[in-house]
């Protein structure tokens, strides 16, 4: 049997294709220590998919585990599982800035370019067709174009470059691209917004752009459970999102059928399914958030997180069970939290 050494990972919950890095597909009922195969292995940033992980090391290396239906891991096996944190080798002559996954596919920064690896359903790796690849390959389109940052929802794909400008491809059935139509985009497509984007957030069917200047917010796609904050107005163009629903925004998340806006003074707005809308306000200084299909984590300036929502296969922790409705602080992570995903 191989050794196995720890790590700085923590994960919780259903563990199915071993997701948590524990070695095996054992749940796990609170926060645990994640393994390797190699010594001294330490995380910078993480991403979660729907069964695997994308996670860059300390010393900027791209590691990915869990499931593998479609290569998404990188290493070119379509259908190996990862239980442990694999390095994907083809990445190691770059120097990588940014990840994100989605459902079964994941998006790579670098400073040679943006990379996609995956499953290619609705064009979503962004190579102008719908076939799969199982190592990561370049985006010959987006060649040239300084990246800030890459994002991924369900099956959507989208950039912010460094000028705030976003490119968005994949799945557009409920115009969640943003280009005015609902057909599918194989290939990244420029989108225009009236000012500088600072980032986006992509759920199943729509998308969320927060402005450089923290006080515009546009959405666009699906907003059949008021996942954008205006009830019973879909968008195949961004739009406005009303001025009163929010105020001085810090971050935004999206996933499946809800979102989130985060303030500067650390107050919470969450729309869509279940929640419908919903205020938090615990006088709690909270500066990012993320989430998971049905529950959502938030990290205070301290480093702590905390979450709330569907806590089924204990995802949040021993302390957070019977789904909590407001943030409550996962106990079983006891050091100062780096990065985070759900």
């Amino acid at each position: 049997m191989e050794k196995k050494y720890l790590t700085n990972l923590y994960g919780a919950g259903y563990n199915q294709y071993g997701r948590l890095a524990n070695g095996s597909e054992m749940n796990q009922s609170s926060f645990m220590r994640g393994y390797a195969e190699e010594p001294d292995l330490t995380f910078t940033k993480i991403s979660c998919g729907a069964g695997h992980v994308l996670a860059i090391s300390s010393k900027g290396s791209v590691y990915s585990w869990g499931k593998c239906h479609f290569g998404q891991l990188g290493h070119g096996d379509e259908d190996k599982d990862q239980y442990l944190p694999k390095k994907i080798e083809m990445l190691s002559a770059y120097t990588v800035s940014n990840i994100a996954c989605g459902d079964s596919f994941c998006l790579i920064s670098s400073d040679h370019g943006v990379f996609s690896m995956g499953c290619g359903f609705y064009g979503a790796l962004g190579h102008g067709t719908e076939s799969s690849v199982h190592v990561p390959t370049k985006i010959d389109c987006l060649d040239g174009i300084p990246t800030r940052s890459v994002h991924a929802g369900t099956s959507t794909s989208g950039i912010v470059t460094t000028d705030g400008t976003i490119y968005m491809w994949g799945r557009n059935d409920f115009g969640q691209c943003g280009d005015g139509t609902k057909l599918n985009v194989r290939s990244p497509k420029k989108i225009d917004l009236p000012e500088s984007v600072a980032r986006i957030a992509i759920g199943e069917s729509h998308t969320m752009a927060m402005m450089e200047n923290g006080q515009d917010l546009y959405g666009w796609g699906s907003s059949s459970h008021n996942q954008l904050g205006f009830l019973g107005h879909d968008a195949t163009y961004p739009s406005p999102i009303p001025s009163h629903m929010y105020h001085h925004i810090r971050d935004i998340c999206a996933k499946k059928m809800h979102s989130a806006i985060l303030h500067i003074d650390g107050t919470i707005r969450i729309f869509g399914a279940e929640s419908k809308q919903a205020t938090i306000d615990l006088n709690l200084k909270f500066v990012e958030i993320r989430s998971g299909e049905e529950h959502f984590l938030a990290k205070t300036e301290f480093g702590q997180i905390f979450g709330w929502g569907n806590s089924s296969w204990h995802k949040l922790g021993k302390f957070a069970e019977n789904s909590p409705k407001t943030p409550r602080k996962l106990e079983d992570i006891p050091y100062r939290v780096i990065d985070f995903d759900g």
